[in-house]
């Protein structure tokens, strides 16, 4: 049996870091870390993440976004920032090759929100409505 969890959480690094923490020119630099995150985690039994060898020392991070969210680009630093959070928040710099990524995109009206299967224009226009909802109250 696991324990579920959600949480929300906001980056500590500041927005000129890549996503790997470092500063500079090229592909890492232009990786920006978002403001505020959501995310569910799931604790799994121990042994429930192996390799073939039977070795279940690795944290597993599944992402699911719209179709076409993420470009090239933002694949490789989604990736890098997320391994970057696992093995910082384990204290453990060797858990950076034993994280796995999963990057997953929901199809067009696979993206099931308030009892309606939304398409990516549908959630686009969702987000922009309460943002500006929020923006409103504020």
């Amino acid at each position: 049996m696991h324990a579920r969890t959600h949480t929300r959480c906001s980056s500590a690094r500041s927005s000129g870091q890549s996503a790997g923490g470092r500063t500079g020119s090229g592909s890492r630099s232009r990786a920006r870390t978002i403001a505020a995150r959501s995310a569910f985690v799931h604790e799994l039994p121990v042994d429930s993440l192996s390799n073939v060898d039977g070795d279940s020392t690795y944290v597993r991070v599944q992402v699911l976004t719209n179709a076409g969210a993420l470009d090239r680009d933002k694949q490789l630093a989604v990736v890098e920032e997320l391994t970057w959070i696992v093995a910082t928040a384990a204290g453990d710099p060797g858990l950076t090759d034993r994280t796995w990524v999963l990057l997953t995109e929901a199809a067009p009206g696979g993206w099931g929100l308030g009892s309606h299967a939304n398409t990516n224009d549908e959630l686009v226009l969702a987000a922009r409505a309460q943002i500006a909802d929020l923006k409103s109250h504020q």
